[in-house]
């Protein structure tokens, strides 16, 4: 998303540092691995065990499913 804000802004005629342009480059190749080369993906390794949980029911966020 950051990526399209910065290309609309250059559109606009904003300066934007190359930096933080090849930055968001970077990220959106990290992000899309998995869509453009799953094997790669699959081979990253990752030693950190990740838990999605809520341990305070007041922080819960309620859904209304229709």
């Amino acid at each position: 998303m950051a990526l399209g804000y910065v290309y609309i802004a250059k559109l606009w005629g904003a300066e934007v540092p190359t930096k933080i342009q090849n930055k968001l480059v970077k990220a959106s190749e990290v992000v899309n691995i998995p869509i453009t080369d799953w094997d790669k993906f699959k081979s990253r390794q990752n030693d950190e065990h990740v838990v999605i949980a809520i341990n305070d029911l007041a922080n819960a966020k309620r859904i209304l499913i229709v």
